[in-house]
């Protein structure tokens, strides 16, 4: 199961989810630090998608990680494909970024009478180190952003398909045959959070009426057990006449 059947069940999550609690909240605070950085350095788009992942981990965070269930894969799946999207630059500029300018380099009018003109641009290629003091504020801040997008969405990948995968093992340890076996229910989520004791109750009221259904079902018929012997009475006082026969007169 990837995704919850209703999505307006809450579930508390499993221990193993709650142990990372502080690191969904140092992820929340990167998450600020890199927000307030793209804001300064006026990238506004990458405010706005940092803006949506730091809203989507409060709310799952809030009621004590309760939401975690519905949106966990979700998360994971934004933040992976964010870290695919930011990490290729990355790589490429780890050696040195790449800056290109087109200089003016001659002008020389035709030779004709035409009032058009001959000119020569000169193409300037340089490549400067990923961090570099003598590039100012805005240039290493830009390459501080770039780092902390690509380790924060890792990160955030991480601890998103974690815990989407504890919480289903946690679903189909209590609760296995909503998952498995024959006795498969719609949806699983109906017996979460239910007293166990009931749910047992529940479970072997439902397998009992299976069993009297199914000896039902291989129990002859008392009409048609009837009728059969009745038949078979009949087939035993019916004999068959092998004399000759004669025409009555009327």
């Amino acid at each position: 199961m990837l995704l919850p059947d209703d999505y307006s069940t809450s579930i508390p999550p499993p221990e193993a989810v709650l142990a990372k609690r502080w690191m969904w909240n140092v992820l929340m605070a990167g998450y600020v630090c890199l927000l307030v950085l793209d804001c300064v350095i006026q990238s506004f788009s990458e405010a706005l998608l940092i803006a949506l992942l730091l809203g989507f981990s409060w709310n799952m965070l809030a009621d004590g990680m309760r939401e975690m269930y519905k949106y966990a894969l979700i998360y994971g799946v934004l933040c992976g494909l964010n870290l695919m999207f930011e990490a290729l630059p990355l790589v490429s500029e780890l050696s040195g970024k790449v800056s290109r300018s087109y200089e003016l380099e001659s002008a020389t009018p035709y030779q004709s009478n035409s009032r058009g003109s001959q000119m020569v641009y000169r193409t300037v290629t340089v490549i400067t180190p990923f961090f570099d003091a003598s590039m100012g504020f805005q240039y290493n801040a830009e390459s501080v952003a770039e780092v902390l997008t690509v380790s924060l969405t890792a990160f955030g990948c991480y601890l998103a398909c974690s815990a989407h995968a504890d919480i289903e093992q946690q679903m189909s340890d209590e609760h296995p045959e909503a998952f498995t076996g024959t006795d498969w229910v719609e949806n699983p989520t109906d017996f979460l959070g239910t007293d166990p004791e009931e749910y047992g109750n529940q479970q072997r009221l439902r397998q009992a009426v299976r069993t009297a259904a199914r000896q039902a079902e291989s129990r002859p018929n008392v009409e048609d057990s009837s009728e059969a012997s009745s038949t078979r009475q009949c087939e035993r006082d019916y004999h068959h006449f092998h004399g000759k026969s004669y025409k009555l007169d009327s």
